[in-house]
């Protein structure tokens, strides 16, 4: 199904987020018919209440909705490359602790 809001009226970010958001999910999760190809019927859609701020606002919403990923994203970045330190790290201190012990050189 395609929408194509009034951009006068609804910024379309801000619209997809609000359709994909948890409280949306689990009002429209009711009326999804199907297992194997699950829909949802046109007339249930029309009728998803969704909240119409001004569009300076749906815009400043959009926008601290893209700051949070960018967030989000940095720290799933941060966390990946610490697992991977602690992955060499860990690899360092086995080696280190199974190596046998150096010859003491005399002298």
């Amino acid at each position: 199904m395609r929408v194509k809001p009034d951009a006068a009226l609804v910024h379309t970010r801000y619209m997809l987020a609000a359709l994909i958001s948890p409280q949306v999910r689990q009002l429209t999760a009711q009326s999804v018919k199907g297992v194997g190809r699950p829909r949802i019927n046109l007339g249930t859609v029309r009728e998803i209440p969704l909240p119409l701020p001004p569009l300076g606002e749906q815009v400043r919403i959009v926008a601290a909705l893209d700051h949070a990923v960018s967030l989000g994203a940095r720290a799933v970045h941060a966390a990946v490359a610490s697992q991977r330190r602690a992955a060499g790290l860990r690899s360092a201190i086995l080696q280190a602790a199974f190596q046998p012990p150096a010859a003491a050189h005399a002298s």
